[in-house]
């Protein structure tokens, strides 16, 4: 009887020792779950990089060398607008929600152009105007493809012209030069930056209302500030001395994104 209770017990202890075998083999699940976090982590680390990578290229380039680089890796403008929609999660306020409310309540804005577009979500959102939508590559079929110093608009048809975040490369000056020429008479420019590019919003007013403009709206948050210009000028084509003064006074620093 001894012998027998004594070989029970090693088959006991065999058994014993198999399943703690077969646990051992078991992924840990909170091993498995910081392994995914890490790979998430890291996966969008490089995504951030990406975005950072190509918003410095924008905002260091003219806009025909963008457009170019956009021709060459149309790839890179998804990317791109992953990161920029990621980074608007951020925001306290989108300024172009702003923009939007702006023109609904305006029923004298009727032709509009969205210079650099992006997905034109203006144009989406104010179907009861008639709205032209550029960008340096087609997001979707509401967005027409240019380099914002040219576009296919004849001179003094928009009621409103509207850079939102879009004074990217280091030749803007062409851009609110081309905003001019479409712009009719007593039309409205309207511009939202952040407040970080701007060394002095009273210095970029006084730049942009030499060209002929009246300030008629300025509003302003921690983050983001929201210009309105009524055009008073009756002509469509700014002289070199009027681009030199631009240049001169309205300035913009690169928006640099850090690496949260």
């Amino acid at each position: 009887m001894e012998g027998k209770r004594k070989k029970k017990t090693l088959t006991e202890g065999n058994q014993s020792r198999i399943l703690k075998t077969k646990e051992e083999r078991k992924p840990k699940k909170n091993g498995g779950k910081k392994q995914g976090t890490l790979i998430e982590s890291f996966a969008n680390d490089l995504e951030g990089s990406k975005f950072r990578y190509i918003n410095e290229i924008l905002y260091t380039s003219r806009g025909d060398q963008a457009k170019h680089l956009f021709e060459e890796k149309p790839e890179l403008f998804e990317e791109y607008h992953q990161g920029y929609a990621k980074q608007v999660e951020h925001w306290p306020i989108n300024p172009l929600d702003g923009i939007i409310e702006y023109i609904k309540k305006n029923n004298q804005i009727q032709h509009i152009v969205d210079m650099g577009c992006g997905e034109a979500r203006l144009s989406l959102e104010c179907k009861d105007r008639i709205v032209e939508s550029f960008d340096l590559y087609k997001a979707n079929e509401r967005v027409k493809v240019a380099n914002i110093t040219k576009v296919p608009i004849q001179k003094g048809w928009s009621d409103a012209v509207v850079f939102c975040l879009s004074l990217m490369g280091t030749d803007f000056h062409l851009f609110l030069k081309e905003g001019f020429r479409i712009l009719k008479p007593n039309g409205l420019m309207i511009i939202a930056e952040p407040i970080s590019r701007l060394k002095s919003i009273k210095g970029f007013i006084n730049g942009i209302e030499q060209l002929g403009f009246v300030t008629i709206k300025e509003d302003e948050n921690n983050v983001f500030v929201m210009l309105v210009f009524r055009k008073n000028a009756k002509n469509y084509v700014l002289n070199q001395n009027q681009m030199e003064k631009l240049k001169k006074k309205v300035h913009l620093s690169p928006c640099l994104y850090k690496k949260r």
